[in-house]
């Protein structure tokens, strides 16, 4: 069986080579779905992803946009249309490419993938909770409109529908791994190393998962481990991304005995050049502490984690960042500062910090839902 979720999970964060979803469902409260082609038929829309076959309601569709074309109206409710009745032209005559039909992932109940099904596998599971044919049908369903959930923004839907699937087999990998890349974009990244652990128990040569679990453990500064779980995740294969994530978390692993470092509720405080100016460490904590509040309540919203902010004091910045040397800061997942030979916080550097935490701020409550 293909792994539906596992798709969604390197298309998002571009692991793994995959194609690029061609067609783009508009409905009409504003969200999109994204698929690699999709077709009318009488009172539904049916399109693909992947392997699975999935159905919507036309009237809950505004439009349908193919490629980078503007997008068409819905034909006629009477008037279907079919891969196997169109011409494989366009409008100018050229030949294009047109899709083979596949089979879905799944057959259920009704032949489409739907909650009403999902509901009546569920349904059928009361009387037999043992039906492991049914289970693994459910298990699917419950995967596959998690992953169409993810693609129309609602990360939350999504992570939900992955944690039923995990309530009826609980080493599921599409479940774990699906939940580990959503927990990883919206910062919760425990969670994401937790399952990202169970994945591997289940699974020691799943790449993906090995990705993932350094991925959480970088964000969680334990550059060790982080470090330790990409390098046997490239002894299973060579993978460029991953590459690149364990040569930067190499680097400052090496650089890791000139930090000095401590933590509060909210930061993981990294400063270069050791403990030598501890004072300069506690006015770096009270800015962050204070740039925090400030932020929470504007936004009535913090993370789950603690964020890693990284004061630079040398060359560094440029060598870690490939930032050039001018660049004031950047936040990529974590806040990385250059602060020359400052020995204490101005009004200049409290601002900068303050400014780059409101990404961190904006970047992780946006996720908690679109994803």
């Amino acid at each position: 069986m293909k792994k539906i979720f596992l798709a969604s999970s390197l298309f998002v964060l571009s692991f793994f080579s995959i194609p690029i979803l061609a067609d783009t469902i508009v409905l009409k409260d504003g969200r999109t779905i994204k698929c690699d082609t999709v077709r009318e038929e009488g009172d539904v829309v049916r399109y693909w992803i992947g392997e699975a076959s999935l159905t919507i309601s036309r009237d809950k569709v505004e439009r349908i946009e193919r490629d980078n074309q503007k997008g068409e109206a819905l034909t006629s409710s009477n008037h279907k249309t079919s891969v196997e009745n169109t011409p494989n032209f366009n409008k100018d005559n050229k030949r294009v490419l047109r899709p083979i039909l596949r089979p879905p992932i799944i057959k259920t109940l009704d032949g489409t993938l739907n909650i009403d099904t999902i509901e009546k596998l569920e349904a059928s599971l009361k009387n037999n909770p043992q039906d492991k044919v049914v289970i693994e049908q459910l298990v699917s369903a419950l995967n596959v409109v998690a992953f169409t959930e993810r693609e129309g923004g609602n990360a939350l839907k999504a992570k939900e529908f992955l944690n039923r699937a995990l309530n009826w087999q609980p080493d599921n990998m599409d479940s774990l791994i699906g939940l580990a890349s959503l927990e990883i974009v919206e910062g919760l990244y425990s969670e994401a190393a937790q399952h990202a652990n169970k994945a591997i128990s289940v699974d020691q040569k799943n790449q993906l998962a090995y990705y993932y679990l350094g991925l959480a453990y970088y964000n969680l500064e334990e550059l060790p481990r982080a470090v330790n779980s990409w390098q046997a995740g490239l002894r299973l294969g060579e993978e460029p991304v991953m590459r690149a994530a364990l040569t930067k978390a190499e680097k400052e692993l090496a650089l890791s005995n000139d930090f000095s470092s401590g933590r509060n509720r909210f930061f993981n405080l990294v400063l270069e050049g050791g403990s030598a100016n501890l004072e300069l460490e506690s006015q770096l904590l009270i800015i962050l502490e204070e740039s925090h509040s400030k932020l929470k309540r504007q936004f009535d919203f913090e993370p789950k984690e603690r964020i890693s902010a990284i004061f630079y004091t040398k060359q560094t910045f440029s060598d870690i960042t490939r930032a050039p040397s001018w660049a004031g800061a950047i936040n990529d997942g974590k806040l990385r500062v250059p602060i020359g030979g400052l020995t204490g916080v101005n009004a200049e550097l409290a601002k900068t910090i303050t400014h780059e935490l409101t990404h961190s701020f904006v970047y992780f409550k946006s996720r908690r839902r679109f994803c």
